[in-house]
């Protein structure tokens, strides 16, 4: 599962080894960045950017930085121990869809 960890400004705080390979970008390079300057892929970032505004955790299919076209599933919650900090935690739910 993949893990970006946001500030309460929204930008990156932390991700995890899993998330730098769906978003295609190490930590050292996006961490300050808000998430519409870090995700470079606009269906991505756009399924990131809702669940942040969504109480429910969100699934859709989108082309990640490998080129796979999975379903994620996106839910943002509280982070234990972190105030003011929210954990989105991206995770893939399928196999590449076929034909993507």
């Amino acid at each position: 599962m993949g893990e970006v960890l946001l500030d309460s400004s929204g930008r990156i705080c932390g991700i995890n080894q899993e998330a730098e390979r769906m978003i295609g970008r190490p930590l050292e390079e996006i961490e300050g960045w808000p998430i519409d300057e870090a995700v470079e892929d606009q269906a991505l970032c756009a399924l990131m950017q809702f669940a942040l505004i969504s109480a429910e955790p969100i699934v859709a299919p989108v082309r990640l930085h490998d080129g796979a076209v999975r379903d994620l599933r996106v839910a943002v919650g509280p982070v234990p121990g972190r105030a003011n900090r929210h954990a989105m935690g991206l995770r893939c739910v399928l196999e590449t869809i076929p034909g993507g």
